[in-house]
């Protein structure tokens, strides 16, 4: 027969939420979860090495730098047609992150 002893803390839940703030904090950050930076020469060779893989299927890629949304933009285009088939993010992404920037700025200036 094994009889063991167990701990158990009730906390309120305001007591409850910054137990788990604190917990999450301690964590070390994960590696998916970190950022990778890229200066503009390690840039377009990604880019390039991207456009000769994709070339077999007809397929280029393009890296650009979209100011209002400040970030960089994956378009995917058809050679044949010179249509963009993928974007990442999306067009109406980046228009909403705008409308939220722009909106945000209209909030901060009436406060102060």
């Amino acid at each position: 027969m094994k009889i063991e002893l167990q701990k158990q803390v009730v906390l309120d839940p305001g007591m409850q939420q910054a137990h788990q703030k604190v917990e999450r904090a301690q964590q070390p950050p994960s590696p998916q979860k970190e950022l990778i930076k890229l200066n503009q020469e390690e840039l377009k060779e990604l880019s390039h090495a991207l456009s000769e893989f994709l070339s077999i299927f007809n397929l280029e890629v393009k890296l650009v730098y979209h100011k209002e949304a400040g970030q960089i933009v994956v378009q995917v285009i058809d050679k044949r047609t010179n249509e963009v088939i993928k974007q990442i993010p999306p067009e109406e992404l980046l228009r909403i992150a705008k409308k939220i920037h722009d909106f945000v700025g209209l909030l901060l200036e009436k406060k102060a």
